[in-house]
């Protein structure tokens, strides 16, 4: 940076600093000036006074006149100083016109450079000059041309001299002061970057007390909300028991009925009202099974809505919801027409999410036309099943159409009281189309009808090559490249947890081992899932499971259900679901094939009659013993003793727990065996795996070893980085095979 632009930039910097330099510099000149007079005033001293000791004396005295004068002007101070100066060399001069005083006039011109800047330097030589030429030119006698030409030429010299001695240290002076100023103005901007850090550590501190605050208000809000979870999963649980009996009593006549109708007419039924009971009977078990999956939703706290996922074909379930509305289309002289593409893959979804999707659009359709004819169209659009259901009814106009995925919202007020519903239905299955990945849109014309699209993404790892029309298993198998898990346990519960929450994974049921390694056998399998209740059978059945040839992982999970961790710790042979099923019954009285006499005890006497009529139905005569409660079921067992126990949890006054641990209590009843019935958990606890284990034919490999340690870390703690490849062992024999062909993983609790 150059001098006239920091002067330029730093004006008022200037006069300030460079008039306190200038101030410092005049007092020392003055006080040299003082000093050298007083020096040279000493030898003239004496009695009276000489005129050299005057004019010394005059220079102190110009000097203290100077130092009164700074306090007020620092310019006048220096011309008082030179102006003094000079005047005192020309008296000197005239009083002593022999001695060579003109030789030191250059002195002036060196402290005009020095005090008032060259351009008064220059005036300062100039005027010496003149002086020195008008005194040779007056009195030749006191002063030679060759002493006033040398004392011009040492002007001139002092100068220049002291110009250019002087330039440096003042472009260093400006520019260490300059580079004071830039300290000062970053210290200034340090102060108020300080003082704004200061203003943001007081909100910090002020935020931190409000996020405390915040904290303790959630921390309270969430007490309260898992007070009212708990409080929903308690009436969930509770009010399960007075949907499932009337479901019970539908699904279990109806199933009855279709299965064997000669036991109502001796000639059978007419074939219309088989028919008719065919759809109360899928409605029904459609209705139940949402139930099954809002109780398990209120016993699996897992924040999100699972997806039930299995192979299935997209017109099965369009002819199913079709057949399921088609009464109420004929019923309102409407033409219900079902369009299918040819052909179609089978695709992995939630079937029931998918055919209740079906049945509220179907069945808004209907509601909402008069006139014309309802299409259902399945067909496939790139990678994508889509389905369409069509109108002839009033339309949407275009600024309504947003409103109809809107919960609670209707477009037309009016149509809630004519038609019924709850403006749920839409939200609901666009919901359940976007958690299959993919979605429902509708397109409609006020006077020409509605369209709505449900879109499904068909999994791009599937063969799409076509497979017929065929239900079976192994034809769908044959339209899948993933291999699926197969799961053996004695009652349906990993199954369905592992179907609701493995997405794009196939998990395949059987009853038994046997079946499971023949499966494995014929087809490629990810693993086989073997669940017990409780410890002591895993390790038998691995055993028993390691006896046959199967070359996938076998996975032992000792996880008791919470109703067969109630049955175990009750000391109960076993429990019955609501709604009951003829296999689930069958099944257990299968298990004590010499059992014939039958103690059933529930309230409901719907329920017995179903019971009863079960019974009828097997292939052996029972003799059923009935009893409405807790103190009619105690007045039979002292008469006589049933083989099996039926016991509701339930009961009016006395229930079912109360009744088993009076039972109990009796020596001669101890060991009668008793099967709860009921509709919900009755121990409320959650599902808890204490024993998982895992073996693969030939052992576990360091690679296959490292990667389920790293699995198991990853589901306790969910912060374990990724294991590498295990590419060097010490024990190059280890990676062929490990001694030990069994990775237990037991859960404490």
């Amino acid at each position: 940076m150059e001098i006239s632009q920091v002067n330029l930039q730093l004006p008022q910097y200037r006069v300030e600093v460079m008039g306190d330099l200038h101030g410092a510099m005049l007092r020392r000149v003055l006080a040299l000036v003082m000093l050298v007079a007083w020096v040279t005033a000493a030898p003239f001293s004496g009695a009276s006074p000489s005129p050299a000791f005057v004019l010394c004396l005059a220079t102190m005295g110009l000097g203290l006149l100077g130092f009164w004068i700074l306090a007020y002007s620092y310019w006048l101070a220096a011309t008082t100083l030179l102006v003094g100066l000079t005047g005192l060399g020309l008296w000197a001069t005239w009083l002593y016109p022999s001695a060579p005083l003109p030789l030191f006039f250059h002195l002036t011109v060196a402290i005009a450079v020095f005090t008032l800047g060259p351009a008064v330097g220059f005036v300062s030589a100039a005027v010496m000059s003149a002086l020195l030429l008008y005194a040779m030119d007056v009195h030749p006698a006191n002063l030679s041309v060759t002493a006033a030409w040398i004392g011009i030429l040492l002007c001139w010299l002092s100068f220049l001299l002291t110009w250019q001695g002087t330039k440096p240290m003042r472009t260093l002076t400006l520019w260490s002061w300059h580079s004071h100023l830039q300290a000062r103005q970053r210290a200034a901007q340090l102060e108020e970057v300080q003082a704004k850090l200061q203003q943001t550590l007081k909100s910090l501190d002020a935020a931190y007390q409000e996020l405390a605050k915040t904290n303790r208000k959630l921390a309270v809000s969430k007490a309260i909300v898992e007070e009212a979870r708990q409080a929903k999963a308690e009436f969930v649980a509770n009010v399960s028991h007075e949907l499932r009996t009337p479901i019970n009593m539908i699904t279990g006549f109806t199933e009855m009925i279709l299965r064997a109708p000669r036991t109502y007419a001796r000639n059978g039924l007419p074939p219309a009202l088989l028919a008719d009971l065919d759809v109360v009977f899928r409605n029904a078990q459609h209705l139940s099974e949402l139930i099954n999956d809002i109780l398990d939703l209120s016993q699996l706290d897992v924040g999100r809505m699972g997806l039930v996922r299995e192979w299935a074909r997209m017109p099965e379930i369009a002819e199913a919801a079709a057949a399921s509305i088609r009464p109420l289309a004929e019923a309102k002289g409407l033409s219900l027409r079902v369009d299918m593409e040819p052909d179609l893959p089978a695709a992995f979804m939630d079937a029931t999410r998918v055919r209740q999707i079906l049945l509220n659009l179907l069945s808004n359709a209907v509601r909402f036309t008069e006139v014309g004819h309802v299409i259902l169209r399945v067909s496939r659009h790139r990678d994508q099943i889509v389905v369409s259901v069509c109108d002839t009814g009033p339309g949407v106009a275009p600024h309504d159409i947003a409103k109809l995925f809107e919960p609670f919202r209707q477009v037309d007020g009016s149509a809630r009281r004519r038609m019924g519903g709850t403006g749920l239905g839409l939200h609901i299955s666009r919901r359940f189309a976007r958690l299959h990945g993919g979605d429902l849109t509708v397109e409609s014309e006020v006077g020409r009808g509605t369209t709505f699209h449900l879109s499904l993404p068909i999994d791009n790892d599937l063969d799409l090559s076509p497979v017929g029309h065929s239900t079976a298993p192994d034809a769908l198998l044959l339209a899948r490249k993933s291999a699926p898990y197969i799961v053996v346990e004695p009652q349906p519960l990993l199954e369905r947890l592992l179907r609701r929450y493995l997405d794009h994974t196939e998990v395949l049921a059987v009853p038994s081992i046997q079946e499971a390694m023949a499966l494995s056998r014929s087809q490629p399998i990810q693993g086989i899932v073997l669940r017990t209740t409780h410890q002591r059978e895993s390790l038998s059945l691995l055993q028993e499971a390691k006896k046959m040839v199967c070359d996938a992982p076998l996975i032992v999970c000792a996880m008791p259900g919470s109703l067969e961790a109630y049955s175990q710790e009750r000391g109960l042979a076993g429990y019955l679901l609501k709604p009951l099923e003829r296999t689930q019954l069958m099944a257990i009285l299968a298990r004590f094939p010499h059992a014939r006499t039958l103690l059933l005890v529930d309230d409901d006497r719907d329920f017995r009659h179903l019971f009863s009529r079960m019974l009828k139905t097997a292939d052996r005569e029972y003799i059923l013993w009935q009893a409405m409660g807790a103190e009619e079921a105690l007045a039979i067992l002292k008469e006589r003793q049933p083989d099996l126990l039926f016991l509701d949890v339930l009961l009016p006054h006395l229930d079912g727990p109360w009744l088993l641990d009076h039972i109990r209590a009796q020596p001669e009843l101890r060991d009668l065996p008793v099967f709860f019935i009921t509709a919900q958990d009755a121990s409320g606890s959650p599902l808890v795996a204490s024993l998982l284990e895992i073996t693969h034919r030939g052992g576990l490999s360091a690679d296959e070893l490292m990667r389920c340690i790293q699995a198991v870390g990853q589901a306790f703690t969910g912060a374990i980085p990724p294991v590498e490849r295990a590419t060097e062992v010490e024990d190059t024999n280890a990676m062929a095979e490990l001694p030990g062909q069994v990775l237990p993983v037991v859960v404490p609790g």
